[in-house]
């Protein structure tokens, strides 16, 4: 049996790949480019996960061509946005997988920033984390 890695494809090709098979789905979004450009530079992803981020998006929008979704929403500008945003959150999850499958469980906190008891100093720099990091 002989075994090979297959390294990820390098930034400039994968926003090829992203705009390629954009185009072969005919999925309509305007700024395409920008949002491609803005998804390649934040996840590191190779073929078979953007494939299926794209696929994950059009089924999000109940339609193959995409056009037909489009007529759902008010405007065109509103549509960009919806499937902008349905790109980013399947090329997000394609990024992280669950790696850890049923051995563990996802725990969704209950308390909020105001619930914590910490002196003032250490309750603003947590504050500050939290804003960095929601801006990466």
């Amino acid at each position: 049996m002989l075994s090979c890695e297959v390294k990820k494809p390098e930034k400039p090709e994968q926003h090829e790949i992203w705009m390629s098979l954009l185009d072969k789905v005919n999925l309509h979004i305007p700024e395409k480019e920008v949002i491609v450009s803005t998804i390649v530079i934040q996840f590191d992803l190779d073929v078979s996960c953007i494939q299926n981020s794209i696929t994950e998006t059009m089924l999000s929008t109940n339609n193959r061509i995409g056009k037909k979704s489009e007529k759902q929403y008010n405007n065109k500008s509103n549509y960009a946005d919806y499937v902008s945003s349905m790109l980013w959150h399947a090329s997000r999850k394609a990024a992280r997988p669950n790696k850890l499958g049923s051995i563990a469980q996802q725990i969704t906190p209950k308390a909020k920033m105001d619930d914590l008891v910490l002196p003032e100093k250490q309750k603003k720099l947590l504050e500050d984390i939290v804003i960095f990091v929601l801006q990466r």
